[in-house]
């Protein structure tokens, strides 16, 4: 079978050669001498494999000779040797229509039919449908792309450039701007941060500066300071009271306040002035016990606390404070109080 369709293709390429021949032949002898000149160099490039002179002389002797036959197979027989088999059927198609008559170009043009339909027949069968798959798989990729597709590698640049660009003028607006690059770009906003004020409590042994700077007090006490804050018989003798505070689990009260420190204070008026506080203080609550804190003012910083140092804490019960006051001198107040303590620094005689 093999040797019988060799010499088929052998039988029919010399009849395609002696039609060609013989066609030829009566069209050569139209054709300018320079024409055929051409002709004659375009074959013998096509013989060595040379296409593009085999070509280019074609078309200069159409140039000559646009209506030969002769030209226009040639150049189909130069296409075909390529492997450029729409090309080779169109100057096919173009030399029949120059030489309807040609037997030969129109063999050509039925075996370049023939060769095209047993390729879409191979690509259409199932084995050309499976090995298919593996080649969709192994396509190639972006990078190996690029070099065969100018235009995806200038959108891929562009791409790249103006990212580039973006990041430098945030660089530059935040090196000139500090802390306003996100903001003033809308990318962004400042920080709110919420803070709660922190209270420093009092040290131990100094007067609170103001009564909003004393410890937090419930509301009994806080009424209770209120109503010593505002008593008139105390103002008058310029006591100040600054804190009121409570022990429930012993039912003890501490007052602490302040008194005016004159030259010559002696410690009896030292405790009447205290007796007088918790006096006040003492009427309405449930304690059993109340404690005097007293600070002494040096009369350059009148009522306020800075300079105020404490001169006097002693302890008096209830009974003690309700007990009628003796008409006398202050000395009989120092009677109400025990566990007393004095300031050895302040200025207070016995």
């Amino acid at each position: 079978m093999l040797r019988s369709r060799a010499g088929e293709k052998a039988d029919l390429d010399l009849r395609e050669s002696k039609l060609g021949t013989e066609a030829g032949a009566r069209e050569d002898a139209a054709l300018p001498r320079d024409a055929y000149t051409l002709l004659a160099q375009a074959n013998l490039y096509r013989m060595r494999g040379q296409w593009d002179d085999a070509a280019e002389k074609c078309m200069a002797a159409l140039r000559l000779a646009p209506d030969s036959a002769s030209a226009n197979s040639l150049l189909g027989d130069i296409y075909e040797n390529q492997g450029r088999y729409d090309d080779a059927a169109q100057w096919y198609r173009m030399a029949l229509d120059a030489n309807p008559d040609s037997p030969a170009d129109r063999l050509k043009l039925d075996r370049l039919r023939r060769h095209e339909a047993a390729l879409h027949n191979a690509a259409s069968s199932p084995r050309a449908l499976q090995s298919e798959t593996p080649a969709k798989k192994s396509s190639p990729g972006l990078l190996h792309r690029m070099p065969r597709d100018p235009e995806l590698a200038l959108r891929l640049a562009a791409t790249f450039a103006a990212l580039g660009l973006v990041f430098v003028v945030l660089c530059a607006y935040r090196l000139v701007h500090p802390g306003r690059s996100l903001r003033a770009l809308g990318l962004g906003g400042d920080a709110v941060v919420s803070s709660k004020p922190v209270v420093v409590p009092p040290v131990a042994g100094t007067l609170p500066a103001d009564p909003d700077g004393t410890p937090a007090h419930d509301p009994s006490e806080a009424a209770l300071l209120a109503a010593l804050q505002g008593a008139q018989d105390l103002s008058r003798q310029g006591i100040a009271v600054y804190d009121v505070q409570v022990d429930p689990r012993v039912s003890r009260m501490t007052v602490t306040f302040a008194v005016p420190m004159a030259p010559g204070m002696t410690q009896a008026e030292v405790s009447q002035d205290a007796l007088h506080v918790l006096q006040d203080a003492a009427a309405g609550q449930a304690a059993d016990t109340f404690t005097a804190r007293c600070f002494l003012v040096v009369p350059s910083g009148g009522a306020s606390v800075s300079g105020a140092m404490l001169g006097f804490v002693g302890d008096a019960s209830r009974q003690a404070l309700q007990a009628p006051a003796a008409p006398g001198p202050p000395a009989d107040a120092a009677a109400a109080f025990t566990n007393t303590w004095w300031s050895a620094t302040a200025d207070i005689r016995a």
